[in-house]
């Protein structure tokens, strides 16, 4: 659904922020950062 995010990361990205995270994607793309293996060229 999102490019460069596979399995893995989706689910690190739901534990991380639950329901908010196309919220979080989209207002705040930079604290996406705050999760293990998210580096700033995946954000």
């Amino acid at each position: 659904m999102i490019r460069g995010i596979g399995p893995v990361y989706a689910k690190k990205l739901v534990r991380a922020s639950a329901e908010r995270v196309f919220n979080l994607i989209e207002a705040e793309p930079g604290r996406l950062r705050e999760v293990t293996g998210i580096g700033p060229k995946r954000v």
